[in-house]
């Protein structure tokens, strides 16, 4: 993910991206050279700065009766997530119980998008039970690119085990080369799953279906023991076929 990507997940839109990475390169700047730098016109420009001000990423000073704009410390951003994420863990616990009082959750869940597939791989992390998974590494190793969450990583840290099954190209994997993911990690190779448009995940009592197609992100979790157990079975008979390796 690029720097104004990881913004936009933060909060900041394309123009509040824009001007505070040019704040950042310049230093301070008065707003008509900021106008010229960044292409905005002022009146635009100086809605843009009061939100960045109100967020207290942006602050001013003045030097000979103008003002000068500058970037706060980037560091206050990760500041304000942690308390953001203090406020939402003291009201957790009432957004649980009000789940409670609406019903079960739906048998399938539907996500698009890139923030689907942090849903879906937060899921598939929360069981902290071993996963069985296959099916082609172009379309797992495409949608890791477009993660917001580091699933192998936070999997490695969570001590969950994974067996998977999928073609050779998975081999590529740069962790392979780290003890921990060797340990909790097993993978046989079946070169026909290249072939499959799908990655599947299988823990718990649920599957989870994850696809790329044009761009297009859609992950499915089907919560239902028969499906589970179902394709708990077609993992079995594709592990059997497939090729152990050593890495």
């Amino acid at each position: 993910m690029t720097e104004e990507d990881i913004l936009k997940e933060v909060g900041l839109n394309d123009k509040e991206i824009k001007v505070y990475l040019r704040l950042l390169e310049l230093g301070q700047s008065p707003i008509l050279r900021l106008a010229e730098i960044t292409g905005i016109n002022r009146t635009s420009l100086y809605d843009i700065l009061e939100a960045l001000l109100k967020k207290g990423i942006v602050g001013y000073t003045i030097i000979e009766h103008i003002k000068q704009f500058y970037a706060s410390d980037p560091k206050i951003l990760l500041e304000q997530l942690k308390e953001k994420e203090k406020k939402l863990q003291q009201i957790l616990p009432k957004l649980k119980e009000k789940q409670k009082i609406i019903g079960k959750k739906p048998l399938v869940e539907f996500y698009e998008g890139k923030k689907g597939i942090d849903v879906v791989h937060l899921d598939v992390l929360k069981e902290k039970q071993e996963i069985l998974a296959y099916g082609s590494f172009t379309i797992i190793n495409k949608l890791l690119q477009y993660q917001g969450i580091d699933f192998r990583k936070k999997r490695i840290s969570k001590k969950i085990k994974l067996r998977g099954i999928s073609d050779s190209s998975i081999l590529d994997i740069k962790m392979w080369k780290k003890p921990a993911y060797r340990r909790l990690t097993q993978v046989r190779i079946l070169e026909e799953l290249k072939e499959l448009p799908t990655w599947t995940h299988i823990y718990s009592d649920k599957v989870a279906i994850l696809s790329f197609q044009k761009e297009n992100f859609i992950g499915i979790i089907i919560h239902d023991k028969a499906v589970n157990l179902t394709q708990r079975f077609i993992f079995e008979q594709f592990w059997k076929k497939a090729k152990s390796i050593k890495i």
